[in-house]
Formats: C-alpha cells, sequence, structure tokens
C-alpha cells in the first residue's frame, strides 16, 4: 500500500460509536463505517447518560456527527471512559469551541483525527474536498479510519492539514464566501422590491457574470442560516475574520471616494487583482473555466430535457442510443446528478441539452421507458 492509499481495513470489526448518527453527515458516517465492516452504535443527542457513558467506554472509536456547539460538552462527559485504546473524531465545521480538549486528548495517548467535510451532507460526496487534521504523535489509527470512511467509501479528495491551522485557513475559504453572499441577499432583497422584481425575473437580463454569481450566491441561499451564522460567529472570534471585515471597510470606503472617476476605479482594480494573482496564472484558468461554465449553462437553458433513472451499469449507454439513433438528437450539453436516499444512491439525473432540432418528447418518452428512464421535459 502506497502512503498516500487509505487503509481500507481500518473499520474491519472495529466497534464504532457515532454521535449524532442518524442526520446529516452522521448518516453517511454510519453507512460507509458499516459497508467497511464496522459495528456501528448511534448515540443521539436525547441518549441517556449511561448510554453515552458506555458507548465511550465500550467501543474502539468515536465519532462526533452532532452539531459543534454540542462537542465540547460531549467530549467533557465521556472523556473519563476513553482510553488509549479509543480512537476519536468528529466532522464539524466549526472547531475552536472544542479544539483544545483534542490536543488535551491527544497528550493522553488517545488516537485524535479531526474531519471537515467541505460540501454539504446531501450532496454526492464523489469527488469533493475534504480536510484530515490527525493531532498529535499517536493519531494514525484515528487517521486511517477517518481515511478508509470518507476517501475509501465516499471518495472524497483528502488533504492533511495541522488543526491549529483550520480557523485562519476556513475565515479565507468559507468566511469571505458566506460572508458576500450574505451581504448580496441581505442587498438584493430590498432593491428588487424597490424596482418591483424577483429573482425570477432577472433571468431574462442577466449576464452571464450575473448568472455565475447567482449559483454561488443560491448554494448559500438555500441553506439554513444557522449555517453561515456559525461560520461568521467562528471566523470573528479570531483575528482573521476582524481583519477581513477591516480590509472590506476600507475597500468600499474608498470606492466611495473615488466615486465616478472611471480611470481611478480602474487603476485601484488593477492593484487589487494583481495583488491576488501577481502572475495571472490564475487568470488564465479562469478564462477557461467560466467560458465553459457559461456556454454549458447556456446550452442546458435554452433546449433541454431532463432524463432519469435508477442508477446502473451502462445506463447512459443505453440512453445515448435511444438519443442519438432512435430520434437523431444532436447534443451539444449534458449534465449529470446522482440523487441519494438513506441507502445511498439511488438515481441517476442527466440534463440535457440540444439543437434546435424538433425532438418528439412524446416518442422519446416511450422509448425511454423501454430501458428504465423516465423523461422529465
Amino acid at each position: 500500500m502506497s502512503e498516500n492509499s487509505p487503509n481500507i481495513n481500518a473499520l474491519e470489526g472495529c466497534r464504532l460509536a457515532v454521535f449524532g448518527g442518524a442526520g446529516g453527515w452522521g448518516t453517511r458516517v454510519v453507512k460507509a463505517s458499516e459497508e467497511s465492516g464496522a459495528i456501528v452504535q448511534v448515540v443521539e443527542k436525547d441518549a441517556a447518560d449511561d448510554e453515552v457513558l458506555s458507548a465511550a467506554e465500550n467501543n474502539d472509536a468515536i465519532f462526533l456527527a452532532t452539531p459543534d456547539q454540542d462537542i465540547l460538552s460531549i467530549l467533557e462527559q465521556i472523556r473519563p471512559k476513553l482510553s488509549k485504546q479509543t480512537a476519536v473524531l468528529d466532522c464539524a465545521t466549526n472547531k475552536s469551541s472544542f479544539q483544545e480538549i483534542l490536543f488535551a486528548l491527544a497528550s493522553a495517548g488517545i488516537s485524535v483525527c479531526s474531519t471537515h467535510p467541505l460540501v454539504k451532507p446531501q450532496t454526492n460526496p464523489r469527488g469533493q474536498n475534504l480536510l484530515t487534521m490527525p493531532v498529535g504523535e499517536h493519531a494514525e489509527r484515528a487517521m486511517n479510519i477517518a481515511r478508509s470512511i470518507f476517501e475509501h467509501r465516499m471518495g472524497m479528495l483528502a488533504t492533511t492539514m495541522d488543526l491549529g491551522g483550520h480557523g485562519d485557513k476556513m475565515a479565507i475559504s468559507q468566511f469571505i464566501p458566506h460572508l458576500f453572499q450574505r451581504l448580496m441577499i441581505a442587498v438584493l432583497g430590498p432593491t428588487l422590491k424597490e424596482k418591483d422584481l424577483t429573482m425570477h425575473g432577472l433571468a431574462d437580463i442577466a449576464t452571464a457574470n450575473s448568472i455565475l454569481t447567482e449559483i454561488a450566491m443560491g448554494r448559500v441561499g438555500v441553506q439554513e442560516p444557522i449555517v453561515s451564522a456559525g461560520i461568521l460567529a467562528e471566523a470573528l472570534r479570531g483575528q482573521s475574520g476582524a481583519a477581513i471585515l477591516d480590509q472590506l471597510e476600507s475597500a468600499i470606503r474608498t470606492i466611495r471616494e473615488i466615486g465616478d472617476n472611471r480611470e481611478a476605479l480602474a487603476k485601484l482594480f488593477q492593484t487589487h487583482i494583481d495583488q491576488l494573482d501577481p502572475d495571472s496564472s490564475w487568470r488564465e484558468k479562469m478564462m477557461r473555466k467560466t467560458e465553459i461554465v457559461t456556454v454549458r449553462l447556456g446550452n442546458l437553458r435554452k433546449r433541454s430535457f431532463t432524463v432519469g433513472t435508477e442508477d446502473r451499469q451502462a445506463i447512459l449507454l443505453d440512453i445515448l442510443e435511444i438519443l442519438s439513433r432512435k430520434h437523431g438528437v444532436n447534443m451539444n450539453a449534458m449534465d449529470s446528478m446522482i440523487t441519494y436516499d438513506d441507502d445511498g444512491p439511488n438515481m441517476v439525473e442527466f440534463d440535457i441539452g440540444v439543437t434546435d432540432e424538433e425532438v418528439n418528447l412524446k416518442d422519446l418518452a416511450k422509448d425511454l421507458e423501454e430501458v428504465g428512464a423516465e423523461l422529465a421535459a
């Protein structure tokens, strides 16, 4: 096995207690662990004290998948029952409230690895980013469990980093996007109302840049506000969040002072982008990436339909055979998404963009049914 390969046997026969295992990431952790051969006990928030303590004492590993604000009290409660043979893991977004106790456990010889899946649990995790943060010199066992769950079973892409640097890095990668998207929502709401417009009404006059921005804003807008609240509150407890707010206020103040002086604004913006991307390599990458997304969205928006089916081997080949040979459909875009239920992946949806030729959707639907697919025009 290479140094970078997850230990796929790390959970074989392991007795694992998952706190918060009936929802969110906990559900995914339970399923992945059981598939890896673990004997899993789910411990919920309303569990009696004796159940909580027994779970800590009688399992080989503890995985904390509860809201981050509950983790410190759980760790304080179970700490006397943990031994050096116990592995402790969590998947919380925010770590500051319980970070010190993780360091203390690691110093006592307990195997500790904190993780942070960088996507919401309802999204297909395959190919999504994951942070793994081994703590102390005994972290290998907990790290192997984390990698077995997230890398081997879920197909996530892991980056290992120091737990102590998590807060500062998340202030950049989470705090700034959530802050700006929430500010956009705050500004757009009253502005659209004043102009008697809605977000739906903006679609017909939206620029490509506006469409891309709406996607990012929408990703935050569909989440429960408590998610953004937790991320912002976490960042603002430290120096990084406050410094970012100071920089934002300074930038707005400078723009206000410059006013409508186009040349001065352009010079300011050039200074900003040169600081962000000194060698222009990021801009070159974004030129292509944003063009690909913009064109694909345009193709899907102009003329498209959705085909849904059970996720099975070679289903796409069957669908393409029907579209191409039987109906002469000339596709110009396609996106796919696997949907999940409690038992794992169950359906796949294909959004298919086509050129301007007419498609007999009624006949197409009949032919798709023969291979177990359903058309949603």
